[in-house]
């Protein structure tokens, strides 16, 4: 193995998962360009967090010279949500081409390996997000999907982490903690698809996620959120001071760009804390039981 090739597999040591880190190395390097592959990898993890299009740019590259590995996939699907997190949200239509497209290279990963939990929580996060841009949980019949993947990904227990605050597991528990706070517990949506609402179970996933990472604001905003819903439909107090708590220890943190609202949500969450059960990251979700029911029956 030549020394660029060498340099390229102790990376990939660090940022891919077990199963598919050998097929990975070999057709890294194997590839004929194995540098210039491995600066185009290391160029795109240099600028995904200020530097989105160019980092987006960088994977597709990858993916085009990579066709059959999932993570450029799934890398490449995560630059394209978060530039759509980072649009205005009167932008709504330029958000959901980013969503869709995010929801597009996923699934591509996810067919490439049946085992990525990565591709699984961006395709996740992008159907998620496709139907909060929307205004409403716009497909029912997406909601037994999008728990599939979560709980699919999340029994994988994936390691991958770019940072203490950027790790696969601790996004997947802070997903599921919004999708179970949000989608409704009406005992019909058991019956009709599969899956309902879990506010108990929300907050369980959302304190696993501070754990994992205590000073993301978004993780703290949630929990905060899933503990004045569960504490307001349940007259449980001492679950409400928790969260008005946790709420203001959030106002505190520092936010990174896709989270740039996070801290107006938690003042209104603690003026308003009876809106905390249709709080979503892009606004608030009401959904009504007799359209979701028509759409869940189709």
């Amino acid at each position: 193995m030549n020394p660029a090739a060498l340099l390229l597999a102790s990376l990939l040591l660090l940022i891919a998962s077990a199963p598919a880190r050998a097929e990975l190395e070999a057709a890294l390097a194997s590839h004929p360009d194995s540098a210039a592959l491995r600066a185009l990898w290391l160029d795109g993890q240099r600028l995904e967090r200020d530097h989105l299009p160019a980092a987006a740019e960088r994977w597709e590259w990858l993916v085009q010279a990579l066709p059959g590995e999932a993570e450029p996939h799934w890398r490449l699907a995560r630059a394209e949500w978060r530039r759509g997190e980072r649009l205005p949200l009167d932008r709504k239509a330029a958000r959901l081409d980013r969503f869709r497209r995010a929801q597009d290279l996923a699934a591509r990963g996810l067919a490439l390996d049946p085992g990525c939990a990565e591709c699984m929580f961006w395709l996740a996060a992008a159907l998620g997000r496709i139907n909060t841009t929307e205004g409403v949980f716009d497909s029912a019949r997406q909601v037994p999907v999008i728990a599939d993947l979560l709980d699919r990904a999340i029994a994988l227990q994936p390691t991958y982490r770019d940072s203490a605050d950027n790790t696969t597991l601790g996004n997947l528990y802070h997903f599921a903690a919004a999708f179970y706070r949000l989608v409704p517990d009406w005992p019909w949506l058991s019956w009709v698809l599969g899956v309902r609402g879990d506010k108990e179970r929300s907050v369980q996933y959302s304190r696993r996620a501070v754990a994992i990472s205590p000073t993301r604001l978004d993780y703290q905003v949630e929990l905060g959120a899933g503990l004045l819903c569960l504490g307001t439909e349940e007259q449980r107090a001492e679950l409400v001071g928790e969260g008005l708590a946790v709420l203001r220890h959030s106002r505190t943190l520092v936010p990174f760009p896709e989270v740039r609202l996070d801290r107006s949500y938690a003042r209104i969450l603690i003026e308003r804390p009876e809106r905390a059960c249709s709080y979503a990251r892009d606004g608030w979700i009401e959904i009504d039981e007799k359209d979701t029911r028509a759409d869940a029956r189709g």
